[in-house]
């Protein structure tokens, strides 16, 4: 019986193929600070790809975490070439002189600056009618 008849053999490859991990083959073009690495395939017009890919490998398996703008953008293809170490290095070190500029100014007028916490939207919609637990009306929402 030819290969390509042979259904259980097909039937085995394919599941094969579904249980192992697809890594796309791509070149290993850079990493940032946090462990991120950056990988980019050539565009190959002969199979209709006409732009690069480029994906990330993130470090803690975890696709929201933080990410060089520089990076992002050459990710987007907003830039042709990947930033080198050498400017997120100066373009951090600036993110932080400019922290540091507003904490004294702040100082000096005596406001006091807390740090930013990302405010997460709720898993649902939160409205006045509804009971937060039961018997106990939601009052923090309340429309006048």
């Amino acid at each position: 019986m030819p290969a390509e008849r042979n259904v259980l053999a097909i039937l085995f490859r394919n599941f094969l193929k579904s249980i192992t991990p697809n890594r796309p083959s791509g070149n290993l073009v850079g990493s940032d600070h946090f462990g991120n690495k950056y990988y980019e395939a050539p565009a190959d017009p002969s199979r209709g790809k006409r732009h690069p890919r480029r994906w990330i490998d993130p470090a803690g398996q975890q696709f929201d975490q933080e990410m060089p703008a520089e990076w992002e953008a050459w990710l987007r293809r907003r830039r042709a070439q990947p930033p080198t170490d050498d400017e997120v290095a100066r373009n951090r070190a600036i993110m932080e002189l400019k922290k540091i500029n507003a904490a004294k100014l702040a100082e000096q007028r005596g406001e006091v600056i807390e740090p930013a916490k990302p405010e997460r939207p709720s898993a649902f919609p939160v409205w006045e009618e509804y009971e937060v637990e039961p018997g106990q009306k939601n009052s923090k929402y309340k429309i006048k």
